[in-house]
């Protein structure tokens, strides 16, 4: 069940920037974002999706933290092929990826959260191949802004660290968006203080 809900934070996450079809209902409330017209309404892993260190040369799965205050969390990496065969890459991601040269099959994400789903908190990492994301974020962010409104997007500190704060419409939790050198880190949660914890945590 875990592989499940993971699947789909991705469209949660990294395409209800631009989408808006409902999230899979295996996603906890809390971490669904507003989705777009065109993302895929499947947000189902397929079966080879597991755990993979050896999917990708990055590992991203080993830059997000194992416990975030009393929160126990289970990390999962996918390559740029499982994602792909998703289905769950909005149309406008992809059009992003290849303004800046690239595919689906160039993505790498990793995404931690709580198997027992007693805490909603979630961190996801997101890589390009050979893309800074000072690169990605300067198409990345207009995204969340045409989805969310230009006022739903901030640039502020939290923990100490300059990060992106994007609050979906709705009552859901904002996503807090943290980019360092060639990766994103994405934090959610309502429980700011564990937001916070999570965003100290990060490398």
């Amino acid at each position: 069940m875990l592989r499940s809900v993971l699947a789909a934070m991705i469209l949660a996450v990294f395409v209800g920037a631009c989408s808006s079809t409902a999230p899979s209902p295996s996603v906890p409330a809390s971490t669904a974002a507003t989705p777009a017209p065109a993302a895929s309404a499947s947000a189902q892993a397929p079966a080879s999706a597991a755990p993979s260190g050896a999917a990708s040369a990055l590992d991203l799965k080993g830059m997000l933290p194992a416990k975030v205050g009393d929160v126990g969390l289970t990390a999962v990496q996918f390559s740029g092929d499982q994602l792909d065969a998703t289905g769950a890459v909005d149309s406008r991601l992809k059009g992003l990826l290849t303004t800046l040269g690239r595919s689906v099959t160039d993505l790498t994400m990793a995404i931690a959260a709580d198997p027992t789903r007693k805490s909603d908190l979630s961190v996801t990492a997101l890589a390009v191949r050979g893309v800074p994301m000072d690169s990605f974020m300067a198409s990345y962010v207009p995204l969340l802004q045409q989805n969310y409104g230009n006022n739903a997007v901030s640039h502020t500190l939290r923990a100490g660290r300059p990060v992106y704060v994007a609050q979906p419409p709705g009552g859901t939790a904002p996503q807090v968006l943290f980019p360092n050198n060639d990766v994103l880190f994405v934090v959610t949660g309502t429980d700011s203080k564990l937001v916070d914890q999570a965003v100290a945590a990060l490398p």
